[in-house]
């Protein structure tokens, strides 16, 4: 057992880059995964499955934000691809990155896709993660419609939200080739901070709608400590993508002093 802690500890040693301290918490990393340990996110369930947060989302912000479905299933055999558009996108509403993105279903190998699907909703998230807010979940399918702009890419607008309050932004683009990450504040400026994550060659650009984005982001996470909001912003529209209580599993790996800087903000005691 004594062997095991210790690669964990020097597993996350590696990630963070420093020796967490959950008992005294300072920096983001360490708050989060003290949210982990002690901050009973089993009374998440229903903001992270991907169906259930969407009658939260209509009640907040309205059901102009939702992406629109074409179905929610629990048993994948009851879909009937002949019926869904060419393109559509096919998630489990109980874990993350279980997502089938399908652009053009003549291409798709529908039983290797069944298959895929299937296994993943035999799996309970919470046994590969410990995440306690997908322990809960019972696996479901949703098939949602296919976005991306102009360009084909779809960005996505990570919101970290504290309070109720956005403090920073990632956008992430190029998702479907060489990922891009940059982050930012709500003036669309670099923080006064490293953050290690910056990887466009030329900055994106500030989305026309984006204090929008931020009023979104704000009504959407005031109800918790902490969360992240995220959100797409496509053909001038803004859709809501989910809510993330624990990024990374509570592993973020920037650098120290912006990871201070945040985590300053979060006030456990409210938790």
């Amino acid at each position: 057992m004594d062997h095991k802690l210790n690669a964990k500890k020097r597993k996350v040693r590696r990630i963070l880059g420093f020796e967490p301290n959950i008992e005294n918490p300072q920096v983001m990393s360490e708050k989060l995964l003290w949210i982990r340990v002690n901050g009973k996110i089993e009374r998440f369930a229903k903001y992270t499955d991907k169906y259930e947060v969407r009658q939260y989302v209509k009640g907040k912000i309205g059901e102009k934000y939702l992406v629109p479905l074409y179905g929610m299933y629990t048993n994948v055999d009851d879909i009937n691809i002949d019926n869904l558009p060419q393109s559509f996108v096919l998630k489990a509403t109980h874990g993350c990155g279980w997502n089938i993105l399908v652009k053009d279903k003549t291409n798709l190998d529908w039983y290797k896709a069944k298959k895929q699907m299937n296994e993943w909703l035999n799996l309970n998230y919470f046994n590969i993660t410990g995440e306690r807010n997908y322990k809960p979940l019972k696996g479901r399918a949703i098939i949602e419609k296919y976005l991306q702009d102009p360009s084909g890419d779809l960005k996505d607008y990570k919101f970290h939200c504290i309070h109720g309050k956005p403090m920073v932004v990632a956008v992430m683009g190029d998702r479907f080739s060489n990922l891009k990450v940059q982050i930012l504040d709500m003036d669309w400026k670099q923080p006064p901070f490293d953050t290690q994550n910056n990887s466009f060659s030329i900055p994106p650009e500030r989305p026309k709608r984006f204090s929008e984005m931020i009023d979104v982001a704000k009504k959407l996470s005031q109800d918790f400590a902490y969360v992240r909001v995220d959100l797409y912003y496509t053909n001038n529209k803004i859709y809501f993508g989910e809510l993330t209580f624990l990024p990374s599993g509570g592993l973020l790996n920037h650098p120290y002093e912006y990871q201070k800087w945040l985590g300053s903000h979060l006030d456990l005691s409210r938790y």
